[in-house]
């Protein structure tokens, strides 16, 4: 997970001409990981709260070993940033495990269509927004429109990569159920072209517009040439693009019912 968000960030900073901190990259990763598997593994209720205190900038206790861990993490980035984030990444991180805490919803039989909206265009979007402004602090108001709406298309990217595992495991996405389409993604992605060389210019957007077509022919491939998509995954231990490309085990096993991680 380091590597993959790594190279995104890598990939957003030379857009924006900035020097990415690789080890805060690396830190980032491991955060994004481990705090996923809490809200999706921990069946205890007051961890949802001890984690909007931590997220929030608010004076946080740990309940486990491995909230413990995230916490030290989170106060590693900042350290290593040198400085305290801006406000609006505080507000976007509590946005975000708003929205984390509601997709448990997609476990859900009947989970509606527009819950299911709203949860990808809400994770997408915060998420996004929080590593764009590691790399780059307090963005212009087009930029923050244009990481938000550029996260929202690559969760359902992402969403779209990960339909057979995601089935397996009970999760309903818009991308399972056809709602989100490849083609529709493209063209969000295309759409986005034009607001990027607005902001960025054309020599560095040519890059960073490379990179998100390789996902969605990638995407493809696994989709519709799935033999070919397992054959990307076997190597992807020994090169980092293609772990770029690759979804990665859970740092945590599930918790069973009445358990903690």
């Amino acid at each position: 997970m380091s590597v993959k968000f790594g190279l995104a960030m890598l990939g957003y900073a030379r857009l924006t001409g900035r020097t990415l901190q690789l080890d805060v990259a690396v830190l980032a990763g491991g955060v994004t990981r481990l705090y996923d598997d809490l809200i999706d593994g921990d069946v205890d209720p007051s961890a949802d709260a001890r984690l909007a205190d931590l997220l929030g900038n608010r004076p946080f206790v740990a309940g486990t070993d491995a909230e413990l861990l995230l916490g030290r993490l989170v106060y590693e980035i900042e350290r290593r940033l040198g400085h305290t984030p801006d406000e609006s990444v505080f507000m976007a991180l509590a946005s975000l495990h708003e929205y984390q805490v509601l997709s448990r919803r997609q476990r859900e039989a009947d989970v509606p269509v527009d819950v299911l909206e709203k949860i990808t265009r809400g994770k997408g979007s915060a998420a996004n927004l929080i590593l764009c402004s590691i790399v780059k602090p307090s963005l212009e108001p087009a930029e923050r429109e244009l990481a938000m709406d550029l996260g929202e298309a690559l969760q359902s990217l992402d969403d779209y990569m990960d339909v057979d595992l995601d089935r397996a495991h009970g999760v309903t996405t818009l991308a399972g159920l056809g709602v989100v389409t490849l083609p529709h993604i493209a063209g969000q992605l295309r759409a986005m072209r034009p607001r990027l060389m607005a902001c960025y210019g054309r020599r560095s957007t040519g890059p960073y517009c490379g990179m998100l077509y390789f996902l969605l022919l990638k995407s493809w491939v696994g989709r519709r040439l799935p033999v070919l998509g397992r054959l990307a995954r076997r190597p992807a231990r020994r090169s980092a693009v293609l772990a770029f490309l690759s979804r990665g085990a859970d740092a945590l096993p599930p918790a069973g019912p009445g358990t903690l991680p």
